[in-house]
């Protein structure tokens, strides 16, 4: 498929699904990385790696090959399973944590967040 990318950088390449076999990632021809033998529950995602972009149209493509011998692969011989949505995501500075005290909960409502964890009191 191909793929517009809006701005120069570094990419982060995701893929939705599962993979019985070793499936490959490539942009323009270049492999991203490979996964072997993931099987993700509904919604669950595999990263492949990361790959220096320019801005503009690219080409992504994708290579399957069965599990061969392992236990448990040869179920669908040559059958890979449904895979995407294909996701590009930009590299960019890692946000620091923050802690919030419980009394200031009301403060994350209606904020995307990527965690969030409750320790109690004292802990």
């Amino acid at each position: 498929t191909d793929v517009q990318v809006p701005e120069p950088g570094t990419w982060s390449v995701w893929v939705g699904g599962s993979s019985r076999g070793t499936t490959t990632v490539r942009v323009d021809g270049r492999a991203v990385g490979a996964v072997r033998t993931r099987l993700n529950n509904q919604g669950g995602t595999m990263r492949f790696g990361t790959v220096a972009l320019r801005a503009g149209t690219h080409r992504v493509t994708f290579e399957y090959r069965d599990g061969g011998l392992r236990p448990g692969t040869r179920g669908q011989r040559s059958t890979p399973l449904p895979m995407g949505p294909l996701v590009l995501a930009p590299l960019g500075p890692v946000p620091k944590p923050s802690s919030v005290p419980a009394s200031q909960a009301r403060r994350l409502c209606g904020r995307y967040l990527d965690w969030i964890e409750a320790y109690p009191a004292g802990g």
